[in-house]
């Protein structure tokens, strides 16, 4: 009975170890986690938007709007290659976030 206790321990300390070894080299090589980003501004990216307010040109030459994105109410500003911006319940695709507001293109 004790022979057997012992190599049950034993097995159990080896297969801890063996799994302690695997999960260092998966980390070490980049396998250990999720591919993309899991938080932050950078999981917007690519996502959907519901234009709110009406795209018009600023006189930067830039051409802000809003969009409702998750729920939220955000600015946004257009940077498709179309010459007309989208219009009001389109739906648009995040490209960007930044200081504060979403850049979108027309999905």
């Amino acid at each position: 009975m004790e022979f057997l206790v012992k190599a049950l321990l034993v097995g159990l300390i080896a297969w801890g170890v063996g799994w302690t070894i695997v999960e260092f080299i998966a980390a070490r090589e980049g396998n250990s986690g999720p591919s993309g980003p899991s938080s932050g501004v950078e999981t917007a990216i690519g996502k959907q938007a519901v234009v709110t307010g009406a795209f018009s040109r600023g006189e930067n030459g830039e051409t802000r709007g809003r969009v409702r994105f998750e729920g939220e109410d955000w600015k946004a500003v257009f940077v498709g290659h179309s010459a007309t911006p989208p219009a009001k319940g389109e739906q648009v695709t995040v490209v960007d976030v930044d200081a504060g507001h979403l850049e979108v293109r027309v999905k």
